[in-house]
């Protein structure tokens, strides 16, 4: 093998009609792949032949170690969470054009909703954090007090009661 900058490098080459070529980096990655894909295929093909199959073994070695009353429940119970998603689906569908959804928190208004349902829903979120708006004023108006307050007895002042 040759020897460039005190590595080896391996060259492979080709000779067609009494030429001799180099084969590029990119070459040798095609016929790589090439060779990757034929095996693959090949492992299908002897796979298939001899009967060999990953589930059977695995359902073989299952049944004698007792599994096969869980894989029945199993069997059992799938089509009854496929009916359920797609009964949950649907009616989580019928709430979005409603202009709603639901998740873990509960109902809230969905980012499609349209824009009466929209304002109704800003509206009634206004009334009803008024009032708590009302009582954290107090804290709003001391925030803003203690910026110009000259002494510590001052700032102990606007302070008292809220801390």
């Amino acid at each position: 093998m040759p020897r460039e900058g005190g590595r080896e490098k391996q060259q492979i080459i080709t000779k067609t009609m009494n030429k001799t070529y180099k084969i590029e980096p990119r070459q040798r990655e095609a016929l790589a792949e090439m060779l990757r894909s034929a095996k693959n295929r090949k492992e299908e093909e002897l796979e298939s032949s001899s009967g060999f199959s990953r589930h059977a073994i695995a359902k073989e070695l299952a049944s004698e170690e007792g599994a096969d009353p869980i894989v029945k429940r199993i069997v059992e119970i799938r089509p009854k969470i496929k009916d359920l998603t797609v009964q949950l689906e649907r009616a989580e569908q019928d709430l979005k054009v409603l202009g709603f959804e639901y998740d873990s928190s509960g109902v809230d208004l969905h980012y499609s909703a349209h824009t009466t349902l929209r304002k109704k829903f800003d509206a009634m979120v206004h009334k009803k954090h008024e009032p708590i708006q009302a009582a954290l004023r107090k804290y709003d108006l001391a925030i803003a007090d203690i910026w110009t307050v000259d002494s510590n007895d001052d700032a102990s002042k606007v302070v008292e009661g809220l801390i």
